[in-house]
Order: C-alpha cells, then structure tokens, then sequence
C-alpha cells in the first residue's frame, strides 16, 4: 500500500514537471500562453472568411479552442503551431478528428505557404520577426489576422477597435 502512495506522489511530481517545462519552454521562447478571448472567435471568422476546405493556421495555437471553433462552424482544415509540448497534447486529445491538426514547431519554421488563412496572437516583438515570412511566404490572397498587435510596416485592410473589454483585431491581406 505505502508503494502505491510513493508512485502516485512520483506521477503527480512528474507531471507537474512536464507541464512546468513546457511552459518555460514557450515563455523562452518569447510567448507566453494567454487565451484569445472566445467571445472574439465569431469576430475573427467574420474576418478571415473561410470556406469549407480551405486552410487556418494558427500560430501559437496554446490550448487549440479557435482551431476546433473554426472547423466546427466553417468546415475548414485547422493547423495549430505551438511549441509547448503539454499544449500540443492537450489540444491532440480534445480534438481527436483529421480536421484539427497540431503541430509541435517554432512558429519560424512552419511552412504558410499553401494557407488560406493564418491568426496570431503574439507580442510585437514576434510579429515584427513574422513581418518578413510573411512577406517571404504567403501567396497573393492570403488573409492574416492579428490580435491586439498589428504588423509593423503593413496597413490594414480592415481593423474592429479595442474596446474597454478587448483589443483591436487587424486584417490584412497578402
């Protein structure tokens, strides 16, 4: 009985390690996971305009609800980029369909080319590094919207103001 004690306390102890280091693991690399607002996700499909098929990365996905709120009331494919590991199986075990994907990489090193879509949430230090993929990237058409932190040297092609209870949401296309 006491072993059964011991490995218990061991799991949780393992645990609480895996999921502390995943998140240092993201706050190192410069993004902390902070949820977008959900009562923003109807704002940011107005915005994207998606059509079945068609394909949304977001870049750094944190706990996937956007992904499966988009394939759910638009029926396009959703690629979540994250690098926390704990994030990355949190969102493969709520989203258990081929519709929702989540993919543990940099944002840097993720492939946006073929996208229709792309949404972020990121502090204006990684958005100015996105600035050049961007450009480098997406194919003519592309629409990517951020939230909060616009593109540095881009004009919107559409902005929905902050208000007192959120911030701006920016779209532009490529």
């Amino acid at each position: 009985m006491q072993y059964i004690a011991y490995i218990s306390l061991l799991m949780v102890g393992i645990g609480i390690l895996f999921i502390a280091t995943s998140y240092l693991i993201s706050a190192v690399a410069g993004a902390q996971f902070v949820r977008t607002p959900p009562e923003l996700f109807p704002k940011i499909l107005e915005l994207a305009g998606l059509s079945p098929g068609e394909e949304f990365i977001e870049l750094g996905s944190g706990d996937g609800r956007l992904l499966g709120y988009v394939v759910k009331r638009c029926g396009a494919h959703a690629i979540g980029i994250e690098l926390s590991p704990y994030l990355v199986l949190r969102t493969k075990i709520r989203y258990q369909r081929p519709d929702v994907q989540v993919r543990m990489q940099s944002i840097f090193a993720a492939d946006l080319s073929d996208t229709n879509c792309v949404y972020c949430y990121l502090l204006p230090n990684m958005m100015r590094r996105l600035a050049l993929k961007f450009r480098r990237e997406l194919k003519p058409g592309t629409r990517v919207i951020s939230y909060a932190f616009p593109i540095p040297d881009k004009t919107p092609d559409r902005t929905i103001p902050r208000t007192d209870r959120i911030s701006a949401l920016y779209l532009y296309r490529y």
